[in-house]
């Protein structure tokens, strides 16, 4: 089956609302909602598309279409119940019911759609449908990442075709497409709302030119810090909307080298990280320092660890301690062999001069550092087959503390999951499993801490640093509260006074 993007009329167009136009990094790969993996698609689909719950501002799942849910798990099946809001429609004017959220399952279920998520969705083993706005969800059994896929699901009427499109398609969201190339999107039923036109500009510097000139109305393009830092100063027009987000920056170890399987050692590579330096000079106002994988975002699992702030004494004396001596060049060396670092480094100017930092400190504390710069494909491609003694990573895009399980547990190692470090430890397996299967919220996050204690003095990773959601616009965009998952649904509810006609 071929599917092809097809640009669909709009029901109800903006006459009188001004435009607004948008900057972002990279293009959507697919914006169907049956498609959408990258994080620009999947976001564009929050503005086109309605789905029975969503991330909050706590990270915590909360209501989009329903008015509540429940859940319980009953002979190991979990249910999970709908009351869904009364008067939300399609496009088309038509009121959004339980039956149609059962068919929206049905769809992303079919094997002629073959939705990416299908599989998904095959997890959801009998629909009931209670009510006119009510229904009952069942799942073969309890996972955690059954509420999450739910945001994945979104309400829609589909009709089928010889050929599957966007014109297949009716949606329930604010926003519904207008054309493309660039794409733009227009208030499904607010006539007052501002169209949208999303325009890529991979370029920071020209970006930023584009924001002083008013070319760009409102960015929510990857900047760096220092180049953020010239625009506040430059153009006092501008105005910066900031929140810590749920990424999350570190050092990733790769644990099978025999030289770094010491935990004394992770401990004394900490030691000599400057964090202070790299926020004072480098990450600024644009993130702040983890204490662990999950940021103050995640209100409910997070919890302030201690930070190790830089002190290479004490970092020497624990390489003295694991039997090292220095040699003439100043570099610890044990049984003749240099402690050496292999280090990996995509060619993204921003993350090259992070590493450079923390070599430069590493070297001066007394370890000898090979840094390789590659391309990005041959640097993720050496990550993922373990071709790194060290490396500068982030997490992007998780949803909660099952995050754990992916990246710590050793059923997880690679090719299979994201623990490309070979951290092995049965405790925190047996914790992790044990989370798996509990079904009470508070329960399971009483051990999601105690994986973590165990994570933070075992120290896989070096945190780094939580980088902030940041969007950056001319002062005709006003109201704009943002999500820590870089959502943008915020952008349903902006008030704009930008004076673009259409």
């Amino acid at each position: 089956m071929s599917f092809i993007l097809v640009i669909f009329s709009i029901f109800s167009p903006s006459l009188f609302a001004a435009t607004v136009v948008i900057a972002l990094s990279s293009s959507p790969n697919n914006i169907d909602p049956f498609f959408s993996t990258d994080g620009n698609s999947q976001n564009l689909n929050r503005l086109l598309h309605r789905s029975l719950i969503d991330f909050n501002k706590e990270m915590k799942f909360g209501c989009d279409l329903c008015t509540s849910y429940s859940e319980n798990v009953v002979n190991g099946t979990h249910e999970v119940n709908f009351i869904l809001k009364k008067g939300i429609r399609f496009w088309d004017g038509a009121e959004i019911t339980a039956p149609d959220v059962e068919n929206s399952i049905k769809y992303f279920q079919d094997e002629k759609v073959n939705s990416i998520f299908r599989n998904a969705f095959l997890e959801i083993q009998k629909v009931e449908v209670l009510g006119k706005y009510e229904i009952k969800l069942k799942y073969k059994k309890f996972k955690l990442e059954n509420l999450s896929n739910l945001c994945l699901l979104k309400i829609i009427k589909y009709k089928y075709g010889k050929e599957h499109s966007l014109e297949n398609i009716t949606g329930a969201g604010g926003y519904k497409i207008k054309k493309n190339n660039p794409l733009v999107l227009t208030p499904s039923f607010e006539a007052t709302k501002p169209d949208f036109v999303f325009k890529v500009v991979k370029d920071e510097t020209t970006l930023a030119l584009k924001l002083i000139n008013k070319e760009v109305d409102l960015s929510l393009a990857n900047i760096s810090p220092r180049k953020e830092d010239w625009l506040r100063k430059k153009d006092s027009t501008l105005h910066l909307w900031s929140i810590p987000s749920s990424n999350y920056y570190y050092l990733g170890i790769n644990l099978q080298r025999e030289h770094l399987k010491s935990r004394n050692i992770r401990k004394a590579l900490s030691l000599m990280v400057p964090r202070k330096r790299l926020m004072d000079y480098k990450i600024k106002d644009t993130g702040i320092l983890a204490h662990s994988l999950f940021s103050p975002a995640f209100s409910e699992i997070f919890y302030p660890f201690p930070i190790d702030t830089q002190n290479l004494k004490e970092a020497q004396q624990i390489f003295l301690k694991e039997g090292y001596s220095k040699n003439k060049e100043g570099y610890f060396t044990k049984n003749g062999q240099i402690f050496s670092l292999d280090w990996k480094v995509n060619n993204n100017r921003a993350s090259f001069e992070i590493v450079e930092i923390i070599k430069r400190s590493f070297e001066e504390g007394g370890i000898k550092v090979f840094l390789t710069t590659q391309e990005w494909g041959t640097f993720n491609r050496n990550f993922k087959n373990g071709a790194y003694d060290i490396v500068l990573a982030s997490w992007q895009g998780f949803t909660g503390p099952d995050m754990l399980n992916f990246v710590f547990h050793s059923k997880n190692v690679p090719p299979i999951g994201g623990n490309r470090g070979h951290y092995i430890n049965p405790e925190v397996d047996k914790l992790l499993d044990l989370a798996e299967a509990e079904t009470k919220e508070d329960q399971r996050n009483k051990i999601y801490f105690k994986v973590q204690t165990i994570i933070d003095y075992d120290l896989p990773y070096i945190s780094l640093w939580h980088p902030k959601v940041s969007w950056i616009g001319n002062d005709c965009i006003s109201d704009i509260n943002l999500l820590p998952n870089g959502s943008f649904s915020p952008l349903l509810d902006i008030i704009s006074n930008c004076n673009r006609k259409n």
